[in-house]
């Protein structure tokens, strides 16, 4: 098989010659997963919904820490914190405290 300089003799977007490629192409959303059994399903939709019952309550605790941030007697120290890389909202509030 010939090959011209700087080509190789295998195509890597060919899933044969990449087996991770194959496995990406084939990634499903959970929630779309075909399982053996209805009780499996069940299951799954159940902790699909806890997942996101807890971002919700995250993200509403997040939103009270904003708003809480406003009036907040260590405001300045928790500026200074979120000013550095790395500290977001919430670990900052947490050192700070």
């Amino acid at each position: 098989m010939g090959t011209e300089v700087g080509t190789l003799p295998w195509n890597f977007n060919d899933a044969r010659h990449c087996p991770s490629l194959s496995i990406a192409k084939k990634i499903v959303p959970l929630s779309e997963l075909l399982l053996p059994h209805p009780a499996q399903k069940a299951i799954l939709e159940e902790c699909l919904m806890a997942i996101e019952s807890a971002r919700e309550r995250i993200a509403q605790a997040e939103a009270s820490m904003e708003l809480m941030k406003e009036s907040w007697h260590l405001k300045a120290a928790l500026e200074a914190l979120m000013a550095m890389r790395g500290f977001r909202l919430v670990a900052a509030m947490i050192t700070v405290e």
